[in-house]
């Protein structure tokens, strides 16, 4: 007997059995639900390809790159004039990152206790629940019943910060700290455009530790492929009005870091069973410990005071009420204009203010760490479904995005060594991943070539068997 399997918008996968015992017929429920089940009856022919996984990866790949430029974009903003302390602002969002975490956790966990306490409806409210209006599902979304709440469960799970599970996790956190504090170092000294640059050596590393580590072996045209980045990075540095000594130097130890936290992240998803929000979770749990005595060593808990008293002690100058309401009192133009000057002068003042204001520095600071939570989860998501070729292929498209939006939104300096640094290391990357890709390919070839056999006489066959 064959049994008809349809997809339920709540994503759950029902038999046509289970659904008549739900639903007696198709005729008691409303014409809207029946369009809605055939067009989901259609979607599998229409797109065959499209798989739970590819449909995971993609969307994995959309927040990486949306997270990923709103985590560089608010550094930026935060680390050029607002907030100068690169290691307390990643502190500062991993426990942004923490305290998020917990609390989509616990709406996750509440929504999924609510959903499975619920008492059993009759069939035809089952059938009304599986099927609700537009108004009904935005309403229910804001609920605790709604399947956006109960997914949150499946994205957050509930975890406890082990003592054993932490120090599993500590040298994957260690090259995290490492590597996000001398990023967001590296972004204060470097332009937004010019960024990529001051980490392209990433490249470099990886080829280096992979061979070191995981004996895994390069071609030469990938090799080729990263003297052309490593080429860039040179050029991009002769400019120090765009990339400056500092910048270059803290983008090549961030990129170092980068490449050794790439291969621990498989290494720890491994150990831990794949679970990746609870890597996330203790990596998190870890850097929001490590990074205080950073701040404290580098003698930046100092700075920040200063920074902050300083603040409070020389506020702009601004002209009084009094001398407002004297110079009012005189009916000439001078002192007239002077009045509205000054008046314009309030308002600005009122206007750039708010954007500088302790205030609105929070702010900036809270979505920046959740930006840098998402980030870091589709980070883990991506390098556990597909490679780290992929995630290093999706960085350098983000790159170009980021490069783009540099120089056209921020109008940043573009010099021609700039620019030249872009494009050789753009191309030098796009080529590395080119040739990587066909490496990767040729290895999978190989052990199909080689058990290829006649299994009468024992004797290769194909390509093996001609050499």
């Amino acid at each position: 007997m064959r049994r008809h399997v349809s997809v339920r918008e709540d994503g759950g996968v029902s038999s046509s059995a289970s659904a008549a015992s739900n639903c007696r017929s198709e005729a008691k429920c409303p014409s809207s639900m029946r369009s809605s089940r055939v067009s989901w009856r259609f979607w599998p022919p229409l797109f065959p390809q499209i798989t739970p996984k590819t449909f995971t990866c993609v969307g994995a790949c959309v927040v990486y790159t949306a997270a990923s430029l709103a985590t560089v974009f608010l550094n930026r903003r935060l680390l050029s004039d607002l907030f100068p302390f690169p290691l307390t602002l990643s502190w500062l969002q991993e426990v942004v990152g923490v305290a998020a975490y917990l609390l989509l956790s616990a709406v996750g966990r509440a929504s999924r206790s609510a959903t499975e306490t619920r008492p059993e409806a009759p069939a035809s409210s089952r059938c009304l629940a599986r099927q609700p209006s537009l108004f009904l599902r935005r309403t229910l979304t804001s609920s605790l019943r709604s399947p956006a709440a109960a997914s949150l469960s499946t994205f957050f799970p509930p975890t406890s910060a082990d003592a054993r599970t932490l120090y599993r996790v500590l040298p994957l956190s260690l090259a995290f700290v490492c590597m996000v504090g001398f990023s967001n170092t590296c972004l204060k000294h470097v332009q937004v455009s010019t960024y990529q640059v001051a980490r392209s050596l990433t490249l470099l590393f990886n080829m280096v530790l992979q061979r070191l580590i995981l004996d895994i072996r390069v071609s030469l045209e990938a090799a080729l492929s990263c003297g052309v980045v490593c080429l860039g990075f040179l050029v991009g540095s002769l400019d120090a009005s765009t990339l400056s000594l500092a910048g270059a130097f803290t983008g090549a130890v961030s990129s170092l870091f980068q490449a050794v936290y790439t291969v621990h992240i498989r290494k720890t998803l491994d150990n831990l069973g794949g679970a990746h929000a609870a890597v996330m979770f203790y990596n998190m749990v870890n850097a929001a410990f490590l990074f205080p005595p950073l701040i404290w060593v580098t003698g930046e808990c100092a700075d920040l005071t200063r920074f902050f008293f300083s603040e409070a002690e020389n506020k702009h100058a601004l002209p009084s009420l009094a001398a407002l309401n004297s110079a009012s009192e005189n009916s000439l133009s001078p002192a007239r204009s002077d009045v509205a000057g000054s008046l314009e002068a309030l308002v600005a003042h009122g206007h750039r203010g708010f954007f500088q204001s302790p205030f609105w520095i929070f702010l900036l600071i809270v979505a920046s760490g959740v930006a840098a939570l998402f980030l870091t989860l589709s980070s883990f998501w991506i390098v556990g479904l597909t490679s780290p070729l992929t995630f290093n292929i999706l960085g350098y498209v983000k790159a170009c995005v980021q490069t783009c939006l540099g120089f056209i939104v921020l109008r940043e300096k573009a010099s021609p060594q700039a620019l030249a640094g872009v494009l050789l290391t753009l191309s030098g990357s796009a080529a590395f991943s080119a040739f990587k890709r066909k490496d990767a390919e040729r290895a999978k070839e190989q052990p199909q070539a080689d058990l290829r056999s006649d299994p009468a006489t024992g004797k290769m066959s194909g390509k093996v068997a001609d050499r």
